[in-house]
């Protein structure tokens, strides 16, 4: 089992942090602006 040490687990939460802040900024963005800047990509196949 791998071990961090306690700055590179402060440097992994302050990303997943400013992360989820960014992401939750974008959701908002996306709900208060439901038709701007819509692309539509019926076409593509993702694969995960």
């Amino acid at each position: 089992m791998a071990t961090i040490t306690q700055e590179e687990f402060n440097q992994a939460f302050d990303i997943t942090g400013k992360s989820s802040r960014q992401i939750a900024r974008f959701i908002n963005y996306l709900e208060n602006h439901p038709q701007s800047h819509r692309v539509r990509d019926e076409g593509a196949e993702y694969e995960v």
